[in-house]
């Protein structure tokens, strides 16, 4: 980037109210320019950490969103590190106290790619799995695997958003597995109930990706699920609000996930069947 480049991102006001701002001609394209979010209060975490224990629940346990100087030194590095691993990211272009710049992808994200009311968004959903599978064998993981942190660009998916790192509180195949429900999370309620011509349903394609996953991972996965199959038996609405809709959206990932195959042989465990169980 020129120095004049620099000056003019120094100057404007746009990232410093909004914390990011996209600039569509500078001498390198088009980049965005992200400061550094609040610093957090460090209370939040440790209280979801605390449930996450008791309830032996190790894929819930929060990474530290601190803010400040400090999320911005680890996003740097971890947009760095993913990048030198082949896992596609923003580059980072440059660096200074308070923000850094990295190349614009597009606004395109897969949570609105979801939304499609044909196949297109099946397949999305499925490009999004393969990335998960393809950046875990590179050894690598994700901060906030969710939808909306996935860019399309082209027929591929690249990935923003790294202000934690969940190797502080986690292991690397629970940051892995974590992985998978942040991206269940983010993305079961929209195909849930829908119908597709593709041959597939989710849980079928669902099983296919994650049967490519290493065996501790996808252990991982399927052990949170049946510890957190009671809540198939809460009360909740797809179209409801407050609580009842994150115990919908909650039980969409499940439904998914239990449903999303077997484990090393033994036989599949559905949500019916865990149902049928806790009864």
């Amino acid at each position: 980037m020129t120095p004049g480049d620099l000056q003019r991102l120094r100057v404007s006001r746009g990232w410093r109210e909004h914390r990011v701002e996209v600039f569509h001609d500078t001498s390198v394209g088009s980049v965005l320019v992200k400061g550094q979010r609040p610093t957090r209060a460090a209370w939040r975490y440790q209280v979801l950490n605390g449930f996450a224990r008791a309830a032996g629940l190790p894929l819930l346990r929060a990474a530290p969103a601190q803010g400040g100087a400090l999320a911005q030194q680890i996003e740097v590095r971890r947009l760095e590190e993913l990048r030198a691993a082949g896992v596609r990211v923003p580059e980072v272009l440059h660096v200074e106290a308070d923000f850094f710049v990295q190349r614009w992808l597009g606004e395109t994200r897969l949570d609105t790619l979801l939304q499609r009311a044909d196949d297109e968004a099946l397949r999305w959903w499925q490009v999004g799995l393969r990335v998960l599978v393809d950046l875990h064998a590179r050894d690598q993981y994700l901060s906030q695997a969710f939808a909306r942190n996935f860019i399309a660009s082209g027929d591929a998916l690249a990935m923003i958003d790294f202000e934690d790192d969940p190797l502080q509180v986690m292991t690397l195949h629970q940051a892995q597995a974590r992985d998978w429900l942040a991206y269940l999370h983010s993305s079961a309620r929209a195909l849930g109930g829908r119908e597709f011509n593709a041959g597939q349903s989710p849980a079928q394609l669902l099983r296919k990706e994650l049967s490519q996953e290493r065996e501790p991972v996808r252990k991982l996965v399927a052990d949170t699920a049946r510890r957190l199959a009671w809540a198939l038996r809460l009360p909740a609405h797809r179209g409801g609000r407050g609580w009842q809709r994150h115990v919908s959206i909650l039980q969409s990932v499940l439904r998914l996930a239990l449903s999303a195959g077997t484990i090393n042989g033994d036989s599949t465990l559905t949500s019916e069947a865990l149902h049928a169980r806790h009864h």
